[in-house]
């Protein structure tokens, strides 16, 4: 793959108080500059970036699984504390299942059953619990990133491991604490044949153990799309506090709204469109609620490239 990308570096604060990097892409047929916010998080005052990485260096991910403060990515999946006790003996992906060349991040393969390799946070033996960035949502935010996979290596035998999806999960899911969490899904490619996938963008409300209350529209109005070439794909929150009591969970495929994938929320009613199995009042209301990580995963055999991956927040 060649390099398409120079990229200018300085340094911002992020919400959280960790210093990132924040650089601005350029190259043929390809300009991004990540100081100016894009359209969908501009039109909603979401013009401060809290987080980025381009990819443009390994050391965003902790190769070394050391542990340590400092990474975008860990490695490292073992969460003691988990209210899915599954997670209590997680392993830890190996070094070979990822690499990054050429700004672009490339997962390889899937390490726990259900999509995940990597996350942008990890145990630790502290006040908080995990070092690494967890994200809060309470103001709202736009979520973005680039990507591409290829279809046609689709294999359904392979797919209990998972496929390619990058995705969230409340943080008291991994820590520890209440059983109810959120698990927002900023894009999946759902294995459904050989060489065949569909495309989602869902959202599920869980009770673990007891229930799962989804919102999973179909995306049939994205046509099909090219998933060998580049795509961006956002996912904007806008919170109940600044829309009249009314949260909207919308979507983005290449700067272009998908209105099917769109859902609205309250804090005492169901949603709508109403949630599967039920639609009970306050329904995914938590995505406003929970600070969460990024999980990154793929299926063996079926890489998924990542060329950056952006949240701007007001």
């Amino acid at each position: 793959m060649i390099s398409r990308r120079k990229f200018a570096r300085t340094l911002a604060q992020a919400a959280i108080g960790v210093p990132l990097l924040i650089r601005s892409a350029q190259g043929i047929g390809f300009s991004y500059n990540f100081h100016n916010a894009p359209a969908a998080a501009v039109a909603r005052g979401y013009n401060r970036l809290v987080f980025c990485d381009d990819f443009n260096a390994s050391t965003t991910v902790d190769f070394a699984d050391s542990g340590a403060e400092g990474f975008n990515w860990y490695r490292r999946l073992l969460w003691p504390n988990s209210i899915n006790t599954g997670w209590h003996t997680s392993p830890t992906t190996s070094a070979d299942a990822l690499a990054v060349q050429d700004s672009v991040l490339t997962v390889l393969t899937n390490t726990i059953p259900g999509t995940l390799t990597i996350m942008s946070a990890a145990h630790a033996d502290n006040e908080q619990g995990y070092v690494g960035k967890m994200f809060d949502p309470t103001q709202g935010y736009y979520l973005e990133f680039r990507a591409r996979f290829d279809p046609s290596l689709a294999d359904p035998e392979a797919s209990p491991m998972g496929w390619p999806a990058i995705y969230a999960s409340g943080k008291n899911f991994f820590i520890g604490g209440n059983d109810h969490y959120i698990e927002p899904d900023f894009f999946e490619a759902y294995v459904t044949g050989v060489g065949t996938i569909q495309p989602l963008m869902g959202i599920h409300d869980w009770v673990i153990n007891v229930s799962n209350l989804e919102f999973n529209p179909s995306l049939s109005s994205l046509g099909s799309p090219d998933y060998r070439q580049w795509h961006t794909f956002g996912t904007r929150l806008i919170p109940t506090a600044a829309n009249s009591g009314t949260g909207l969970f919308e979507r983005f495929f290449d700067n272009s709204q998908v209105s099917a994938a769109d859902l609205s929320y309250t804090l005492t009613t169901g949603s709508t469109p109403p949630s599967s199995g039920g639609n009970p009042n306050g329904v995914f209301s938590l995505v406003e609620q929970q600070h969460f990580p990024i999980l990154i995963g793929t299926q063996p055999g079926m890489p998924l490239y990542i060329d950056w991956i952006a949240i701007w927040a007001p």
